[in-house]
């Protein structure tokens, strides 16, 4: 059915209920302490009986909660969900926030396509250091892993669907019902008289997951009575070996010096190729994007990590990039390339100083105790002595400036043989943010350039100094708005 669905019987073993409600209660106490939740709710039996027993949880904690609906417009009932669950929100004194996406399958076909949409959309909503609830259970687990095993993929994907996890763009997802047997929400919400909704494609054996669940896994049960059981046994076991996994190759991350979107080749060319591929891939994994097929990464030795040195090779798949320059491997988001470049920004530092976000780029602004180079005869990188009164600093990026003008400490500037010394990819060079007094350049992220702004000794007492630290995408560290000495 497509409608809407209810049972207003109550179950005939009332201790058994009782027991399968205690069970999905015990595993809702087990939410991690949080300030901000995010529901995801789709109106059907599973996501219904999570808000209904998880608001009044969360409500007693404190929690800020948000219920997100995303209408995929794949279903002539989909506005009749959509006024289910505002109806349902309404009861708890929720708003339901309604997304309505559109789908394009392409070459990933329409679930990955749907899968994609829900998840940028719960990024949408999602405070950073927040929790996004969802209503897997165990019965998705066992499908989950029946379908990986059977298409033959990587061992690892055999650990199944993860309780949680990381969200790329801040906070984390929870599944408190993963190991809750769909059995006993169906009997706690038939007992309860609760209403949801049906998606009749759950019925539609051209899917691969309603063919799992409603032929293969009943006609193989038949013949074979612990499928489940063993199914979940190797779902923990190869959980256990990917974590010891990612914890070794955390700490070869960590020994390379890559940053979130940089990885150097020094310490990877040391390594075999089998140890290169997994440290690769757990270096994408650890962004939360796609990885790349198969296919792409085979491609990578040839084409990027074995090519000449003065070439400055590319693989792409999606709108994800795999770039090598100066001795680095960079995985750039191929969206931001085309990105406007930022407004001019005048800078003006005060006695706390101040954190200036610039496109993709961050730049801390710190006052400097005059004190502290006293004991220095030489100009110390990144202190800027503050211009006189009437003399704007001025944040901009590199496309506006007209390098022919352009003064440094000693005539004319080459940017070209500065931004090779800096190492700054040709990508990011056009948006590069340099900080100019009139046609002067005083700063572009190293030493500072304008002779008459560097703090030297014996004039550090009788000058206002600031030190300017910039961060780049791939540096950029999830405490970036803190002050310095505060970050950990």
């Amino acid at each position: 059915m497509s409608g809407i669905e209810t049972d207003d019987s109550a179950a005939d073993n009332a201790p058994a209920s009782s027991e399968a409600s205690r069970r999905l209660i015990r595993a809702l106490e087990r939410i991690p302490e949080t300030s901000f939740a995010l529901i995801a709710l789709s109106g059907g039996l599973d996501s219904s009986a999570l808000l209904r027993l998880a608001v009044p949880l969360l409500k007693q904690r404190g929690v800020v909660l948000r219920v997100v609906h995303v209408n995929h417009g794949l279903s002539a009932y989909a506005t009749n969900w959509e006024q289910f669950c505002h109806s349902l929100c309404q009861q708890f004194d929720l708003d339901c926030v309604i997304e309505r996406v559109n789908i394009s399958s392409g070459r990933e076909g329409w679930e990955a396509a749907a899968r994609r949409e829900r998840y940028r959309v719960f990024q949408k909503h999602m405070d950073v250091g927040g929790i996004l609830l969802q209503a897997h259970h165990l019965d998705d687990q066992i499908e989950t892993v029946f379908m990986r095993l059977s298409r033959h993929r990587h061992l690892m994907t055999l650990a199944g669907i993860p309780k949680q996890r990381d969200l790329s763009g801040g906070g984390r997802i929870f599944r408190p019902w993963l190991e809750v047997a769909r059995r006993d929400i169906r009997q706690v919400a038939e007992e309860q008289g609760w209403q949801w909704v049906e998606d009749e494609s759950n019925q539609d054996i051209h899917f691969e997951r309603n063919r799992v669940r409603h032929q293969d896994l009943p006609r193989i049960r038949r013949r074979y009575c612990h499928l489940d059981d063993d199914l979940l046994g190797l779902s923990r076991k190869v959980s256990r070996l990917k974590a010891g996994k990612r914890a070794l190759l955390d700490l070869a991350i960590k020994s390379c010096g890559a940053d979130k979107t940089l990885m150097p080749l020094t310490y990877l060319r040391r390594l075999s190729r089998v140890a290169q591929y997994e440290l690769l891939r757990h270096w994408i994994d650890r962004t939360g994007i796609r990885q790349p097929s198969e296919k792409i990464m085979e491609r990578l030795w040839e084409e990027v990590l074995d090519a000449g040195r003065d070439r400055m090779p590319m693989i792409q798949w999606g709108r994800h990039q795999l770039r090598r320059y100066a001795g680095s491997l960079y995985l750039v988001d191929a969206d931001s390339l085309a990105e406007a470049l930022p407004k001019d920004q005048m800078i003006t530092p005060g006695q706390q100083g101040q954190t200036v976000h610039f496109g993709r780029f961050v730049i801390r602004v710190e006052p400097v105790n005059p004190g502290a180079l006293e004991n220095s005869s030489s100009a110390e990188e990144g202190v800027i002595a503050l211009p006189e009164a009437g003399e704007a600093l001025i944040l901009r990026p590199r496309k506006r400036i007209d390098s022919s003008a352009l003064k440094g400490a000693s005539g004319s500037v080459s940017l070209k043989k500065l931004f090779q010394q800096l190492r700054v990819p040709p990508w990011q060079r056009d948006s590069w943010p340099l900080l100019m007094c009139g046609d002067e350049l005083v700063w572009a992220g190293g030493d500072v350039l304008g002779t008459r702004f560097r703090a030297c000794h014996g004039e550090a007492n009788q000058r206002r100094l600031y030190r300017f630290l910039l961060i780049r995408p791939e540096q950029k560290p999830d405490n970036v708005d803190k002050p310095l000495q505060e970050r950990d």
